[in-house]
């Protein structure tokens, strides 16, 4: 074997070398986006259970049960009317509003306008 032959069997096997690391080196970048890209989508979907959860116990929180053991501790209400206002909460909307009165008296004041005779 001559020199020549030497030097292009060397410098194949050196560009061999080279494009194996370049490959390495390539697939190391992939493996940390893929990585960066899984852990997103982690926190991304933490987030959205998080947002359910809190939605769940809003709904919760304005449940027909809730609403009407509040309507029931509201003293100025007859019970005639207290009956006749339960038929409000059959709507989502009307009970969400209901509970998040915060003082008392709006709710009186909120359920004797929606049980009054609309004329």
């Amino acid at each position: 074997m001559n020199l020549n032959e030497e030097e292009h069997r060397t410098s194949s096997c050196s560009r061999h070398k080279g494009a194996s690391y370049g490959k390495k080196r390539k697939q190391s970048q992939i493996a940390g986006v893929l990585q960066e890209y899984v852990e997103f989508r982690k926190k991304q979907t933490s987030a959205f259970i998080d947002e359910l959860d809190g939605k769940t116990k809003l709904k919760d929180d304005c449940s027909i049960k809730n609403c009407l053991a509040d309507l029931e501790c509201i003293e100025e209400l007859s019970d005639e009317k207290k009956a006749f206002a339960t038929s409000i909460f059959k709507c989502e909307l009307n009970r969400e509003i209901f509970m998040n009165f915060k003082y008392p008296n709006v709710r009186l004041l909120w359920i004797r306008g929606e049980i009054a005779p609309k004329v």
